[in-house]
């Protein structure tokens, strides 16, 4: 089990591939204010710096320690 407090400038990695995420590949939370999570947003083809995910998705990841 894994406590899901503040992400906020964590490197956090994915544990099963979903939209743009990949299984295993890792990505940095920008900020996290506990309803959502910001995720630096490496793609080009969104022409966006970072994408806002709801809590929930957070069982989705684990931070990397």
């Amino acid at each position: 089990m894994q406590l899901t407090g503040s992400w906020a400038g964590k490197t956090i990695i994915c544990l099963k591939s979903f939209a743009f995420f990949e299984e295993g590949a890792k990505y940095y939370c920008t900020h996290d204010n506990g309803t959502h999570f910001y995720v630096w947003c490496p793609q080009e083809r969104f022409g966006v710096g970072q994408m806002k995910l709801s809590k929930e998705h957070k069982t989705k990841f684990i931070f990397e320690r």
